[in-house]
């Protein structure tokens, strides 16, 4: 919050002591718990033929457990209907898929064909996610999944309503 809403907030506060610190600490909480999105409900499911949505601000469009994991489960589907081959020539099995092969056999033609991110597919408008995830792509989906699900548990959020950043899911493009 501090960083990207009052980046000078903290400017001078070694130097107050007493209630000015105490008013200085004060008003940054209040402004941080306005600038806190108000939890969400679960959204509906979309429904098959659903319109897509533009959400025009990359930074909302966070990405919640199961769009994760349909998503997920839909491309393990088509890597063994159309018999997807990883970078280096392989056939891939839907539990060896990773961020990789996703963006190479689904992520990169959906870009092209739609212009649209991964979420703007499953969302229904904005979702601002609270957590940035930090992951390496050559890791299997279904242990990158596994470590969200139990970030969820151990800090006992909603999975429905819980919405994680993660790049590749976030941005249009084309090309891996």
């Amino acid at each position: 919050y501090i960083l990207s809403r009052a980046p000078t907030a903290l400017d001078g506060l070694r130097r107050l002591r007493g209630p000015d610190l105490a008013s200085s600490v004060a008003a940054l909480a209040d402004g941080f718990k306005r600038w806190q999105p108000e939890p969400r409900a679960a959204p509906a499911p979309r429904a098959a033929g659903a319109a897509h949505v533009r959400i025009d601000e990359t930074a909302l469009r966070g990405i919640s457990l199961p769009q994760l994991r349909a998503y997920v489960a839909d491309a393990a589907k088509r890597c063994k209907k159309e018999a997807w081959k990883s970078r280096s020539g392989e056939p891939l099995t839907p539990e060896a898929l990773t961020l990789y092969d996703l963006a190479t056999h689904a992520i990169g033609p959906l870009a092209a064909a739609t212009g649209l991110s991964v979420v703007e597919t499953l969302a229904d408008g904005p979702q601002p996610p609270a957590w940035f995830v930090s992951h390496w792509w050559g890791e299997d989906l279904l242990s990158f999944i596994k470590c969200l699900e139990q970030h969820c548990k151990d800090r006992k959020l909603d999975e429905a309503t819980t919405y994680y950043w993660v790049r590749r899911g976030t941005r249009p493009r084309a090309r891996p």
